[in-house]
């Protein structure tokens, strides 16, 4: 049989009108003088960033900056320094090895999962990588990097208006790179999301702030 590929040209994403987009404050979380301390050691300090409404911001840093640390720090919303709009709804990929063990085919266990139609689903699919034969494939058969496609497609198609990635670029091709930019630009909330790939990050962001030695600075 021969190698099924990837759709040419990937359809364009459009997500479905909602209500849940309707958040009202321009500024939906900021952080005023917030610090991040693990086990009595302080990762980051000074932390003053505010996240404004529908923007794509990037946080960028060498490994063990505290790019994962202050994702966590934010999601977690019990710093008194953090505030968030009671609206915000997050939806969030972290760096994890997935592991699916439904039988359901890929399409069916996404739309068990979303309230999406089928179509707005399978678009966003299909512009990760996933072929025609990936949408009625077992979840339990995909690929370690077939899995992680299929956890950042499930970010996206989840219930939210605020979503959180980080380092989605890594174990992606360059095609599934560039359908992830796409996807990206047309979620019409707010994307929050760490990388050390800087051309992917310029090619994304409306704001980057940079971790560099305990410290956070914004660089666009």
């Amino acid at each position: 049989m021969s190698e099924i590929q990837p759709f040419i040209e990937e359809p364009e994403v459009v997500f479905p009108n909602s209500t849940i987009f309707d958040l009202y404050k321009k500024v939906p979380i900021y952080i005023t003088d917030g610090m991040i301390k693990i086990n009595n050691n302080i990762i980051l300090s000074d932390i003053n960033i505010q996240i404004p409404l529908g923007k794509v911001i990037g946080i960028v840093g060498k490994n063990g900056s505290g790019k994962t640390s202050l994702l966590n720090y934010i999601m977690d919303r019990s710093s008194e320094e953090v505030i968030i709009s009671s609206k915000v709804v997050f939806s969030s990929y972290m760096q994890f090895d997935y592991d699916f063990d439904s039988e359901k085919s890929l399409l069916q266990y996404c739309q068990m999962e979303s309230e999406y139609s089928l179509d707005s689903i399978a678009i966003i699919l299909k512009n990760l990588g996933f072929t025609e034969t990936h949408l009625i494939t077992p979840v339990n058969k995909l690929s370690g990097g077939e899995s992680t496609k299929l956890a950042l497609a499930l970010t996206f198609i989840r219930k939210s208006n605020f979503i959180i990635l980080d380092e989605p670029t890594n174990f992606l091709d360059v095609f599934a790179i560039k359908g992830l930019e796409k996807i990206i630009s047309s979620y019409p909330g707010t994307v929050l999301v760490s990388s050390h790939d800087r051309i992917f990050m310029d090619n994304i962001a409306d704001i980057i702030y940079s971790l560099e030695q305990g410290k956070i600075f914004q660089i666009k």
